[in-house]
């Protein structure tokens, strides 16, 4: 009977200590913060310990790789003449977006974007599976780290 309560007690304690939210269940003002966050893709600020796993399985972090991304007018991924991946668009699909918060101070998300894109100047599009954790410091969101996984390949699109 002990091993029971202690199991029931650990168990409700474990969930207080980790207390997960649904986006929807947040009070309007954190939406919206969240929200004004996540609007532009290249505006997310990386954590100082991020790392991310690309659709094509590469694997690079913050400190000791120069980032396969850069943010500019045009995201640049592994930009060399040979393998140029230039991301014209990412667009997440709403009705695939679930955000849940844990503790207040970490989000974590995952969904569907549509990306479009060019490979060595050819325009393609593609929907990538994202899996990504925020955290809260300082006040401010940042990704610490972020996953895509292809549900589509890309494929010839017209831009």
């Amino acid at each position: 009977m002990k091993k029971i309560l202690i199991s029931l007690f650990a168990t409700c304690l474990s969930s207080v200590i980790c207390a997960q939210v649904s986006f929807d269940q947040l009070p309007q003002k954190e939406q919206e913060e969240i929200m004004k966050y996540m609007a532009d893709f290249s505006k997310i600020s990386q954590a100082a310990g991020y790392i991310a796993i690309t659709p094509n399985g590469k694997i690079w972090d913050k400190q000791n790789y120069e980032p396969p991304m850069i943010f500019s007018d045009t995201l640049k991924y592994d930009g060399t003449p040979l393998t140029e991946f230039i991301y014209r668009s990412i667009t997440p699909i709403p009705e695939t977006r679930k955000v849940y918060i844990y503790n207040g101070n970490t989000l974590v998300l995952h969904g569907v974007s549509e990306v479009r894109a060019e490979i060595k100047g050819q325009p393609v599009k593609f929907r990538v599976a994202r899996l990504e954790t925020h955290v809260k410091s300082n006040g401010k969101w940042e990704m610490a780290a972020g996953s895509g996984t292809y549900v589509e390949p890309p494929t010839p699109a017209k831009m």
